[in-house]
């Protein structure tokens, strides 16, 4: 079974005609578990349709809604289903690493442009994504003024410039982790997109820790992602490996009610661990 997305309209200019291919040679380069990979293209007649390896469980953001109807109540959530939602950020990221090796800039990165198989998060949806041309470049200016952006999950110089790289892309996966940590909220739920741009642009201003994000995962993962000077944010190597730091943690303690996982603390210690036990 495969997944089709075609070029809509019934006379799609040249311009959307070359953007679609260039999005099908983009997802051609790539193969990796937690990116999604391309079957094929047909391009003969219309609509012409991009073949793609077929994700059951659709969107990120849908299976974390889903999960919300069977969520444990606020503050009670066991190390199991916490665990799974860590894995789905460290995946993302294992797939953000491949990319950003291959000096792809995603520009798009949120729960909706993340599809699930089983249990395995891929990003896919390659229709803004950059190469940088330089290889010594950190990053690129669009030259388009009006380009739509996705403002909930840009970055300050984004914003500001649109100036996008590996940085701008660690911003809108700390982004996609609140999602994740949120079940599918819609990020910065209670401001407007004017508000918030404002905000963000000037710097100092970010997502607030999700209410059920365990704090070490926010501490070392998702919250170094804003830091307003993008030179100051963690690469996709350096989120994986603290991202893999928690995994072992998890696999420490075993059964275990980790400090990594839960948010209430009680006032019993492990025997082999100096930090407070969790328990749920």
């Amino acid at each position: 079974m495969v997944a089709v997305k075609l070029l809509k309209g019934a006379d799609p200019s040249s311009a959307e005609r070359e953007d679609f291919l260039k999005e099908a040679a983009i997802t051609a380069q790539f193969n990796h578990e937690n990116v999604v990979s391309l079957v094929g293209v047909v391009t003969t007649g219309l609509p012409y349709l991009i073949v793609l390896q077929f994700c059951a469980d659709g969107s990120l953001r849908h299976v974390t809604k889903r999960l919300k109807l069977t969520a444990p109540p606020d503050m009670a959530w066991p190390q199991q289903f916490s665990s799974r939602l860590v894995g789905y950020c460290r995946e993302i990221a294992n797939g953000m690493r491949y990319l950003s090796a291959r000096r792809f800039v995603h520009r798009d990165l949120a729960a909706r442009n993340i599809l699930v198989d089983g249990t395995t998060p891929k990003v896919s949806d390659f229709g803004l994504s950059r190469e940088l041309e330089d290889e010594n470049a950190v990053y690129y200016r669009s030259s388009n003024a009006a380009t739509k952006l996705p403002i909930r999950w840009c970055a300050p110089e984004v914003i500001n410039d649109l100036k996008f790289g590996e940085a701008s892309d660690v911003w809108a996966f700390g982004i996609t982790c609140c999602e994740v940590f949120t079940l599918g909220a819609t990020p910065y739920s209670d401001m407007k997109n004017p508000e918030l741009s404002v905000k963000v642009s000037k710097g100092g201003f970010h997502h607030p820790r999700p209410q059920n994000c365990p704090m070490r995962v926010w501490e070392d993962v998702i919250e170094p992602c804003f830091v307003t000077e993008s030179k100051d944010r963690p690469s996709f190597v350096q989120i994986l490996k603290k991202c893999m730091v928690v995994r072992q943690l998890r696999r420490r303690f075993g059964h275990k009610p980790c400090p990594t996982f839960l948010p209430r603390l009680c006032a019993t210690p492990h025997p082999s661990c100096d930090m407070p036990c969790l328990m749920p």
